[in-house]
């Protein structure tokens, strides 16, 4: 019963830092200003690209 509890006690905790990450990298992605991804756009960055200089990869 040991290890069964020492497994299993983590998942709770790491899927609830997990769903704030996301929450929270959701929310800084959709408050990027329109004009700032334009301007990714038209200097030649593919989709990918703009996300990805958006969370300062």
């Amino acid at each position: 019963m040991q290890i069964f509890s020492t497994l299993v006690t983590p998942f709770p905790r790491w899927l609830a830092s997990l769903l704030l990450i996301v929450r929270n990298a959701y929310e800084d992605l959709t408050q990027v200003p329109p004009s700032m991804k334009e301007v990714a756009k038209g200097i030649g960055l593919n989709s990918l690209q703009v996300c990805c200089s958006e969370l300062r990869c």
